[in-house]
């Protein structure tokens, strides 16, 4: 939807079903690839979960990509400026909060981990600086604000 329509172009524009994930989950990511294409990861369904999956909107259809190297719920996922998806923190279990990172190639289609943070971090914000760095908050009782180069 074009923020510049009219509201009545807006009015017409009707919300529509797609296909369904392959695995049910909450507490995911959702990330927009450079190629349109979205990136779902990780989540929850009773446990953290470390799988992955691909929509493409120009079919409609889901695909798997692959599964994180620890499973995990609650996290942040970040578009990189070359293209990658930096997935960060979360729960790996209830009391477990991971420090834990991992890096997604669109290109490849596979995971591999990446510098980890000093302390676990859930519930927390990660937001892309002009200079390629990557600021991660959280609220203060979980710790301090960290930045990731």
């Amino acid at each position: 939807m074009n923020m510049n329509d009219s509201s009545a172009q807006m009015a017409s524009k009707l919300w529509a079903l797609t296909g369904s994930l392959n695995a049910a989950r909450d507490a995911h990511t959702a990330t927009l690839l450079p190629d349109e294409r979205v990136l779902v990861a990780g989540g929850f369904d009773g446990a953290p979960l470390a799988g992955s999956e691909l929509y493409d909107p120009a079919s409609g259809t889901w695909s798997t990509a692959g599964s994180l190297n620890i499973a995990r719920s609650h996290h942040t996922a970040t578009l990189l400026n070359d293209g990658r998806v930096l997935v960060v923190g979360g729960y790996g279990d209830v009391t477990h909060h991971l420090a834990v990172a991992e890096l997604y190639d669109p290109v490849s289609g596979t995971w591999s981990f990446t510098d980890s943070l000093k302390v676990g971090r859930y519930e927390h914000s990660d937001t892309l600086l002009p200079d390629g760095k990557v600021l991660v908050t959280c609220p203060p009782r979980i710790g301090p604000v960290i930045m990731l180069d």
